[in-house]
């Protein structure tokens, strides 16, 4: 196996400028690696590579920083509003099928559809395994 051998956040600054990476602040770049993996950023890199390999003219660290703070920012906000929504649906799935088939009814069979009968039965099995195997976690036993 081919494996990268690990680089001092020096080196792998010095490798961004070789690579035609302007860095106006070499302590705020390492502070930025220190922060972030050097191949998690490296990807935020890619719009401005050439064919060559090297990063287009005016490209800086900095730049590449804020892409990438901004991505970051834009998943944790996200993250929250498809969170909201999850336990919306799950809390209006579960309302509506207690209703009908009652507390436990999840559990029978027979509140599926035929196709989905054999999925449902690993299903409620997995549940039964991992409830047998964690039964003395408070939240189980609740």
């Amino acid at each position: 196996m081919n494996t990268k051998e690990p680089e001092l956040f020096c080196r792998q600054v010095n490798k961004l400028i070789e690579h035609g990476c302007e860095i106006t602040d070499y302590e705020q770049a390492i502070m930025i690696l220190n922060k972030i993996n050097y191949y998690k950023l490296s990807a935020y890199f890619l719009p401005f590579r050439d064919n060559d390999g090297n990063y287009k003219q005016g490209t800086t660290l900095l730049q590449v920083y804020k892409i990438y703070e901004f991505d970051r920012k834009l998943s944790a906000f996200l993250y929250g509003i498809i969170q909201k929504i999850e336990v919306f649906v799950k809390t209006q799935i579960a309302y509506y099928h207690s209703n009908k088939y009652g507390a436990l009814g999840y559990l029978d069979h027979s509140n599926v559809a035929d196709k989905m009968i054999e999925k449902h039965k690993k299903l409620i099995d997995n549940f039964n395994t991992e409830v047998k195997r964690n039964k003395e976690l408070l939240f189980v036993k609740h």
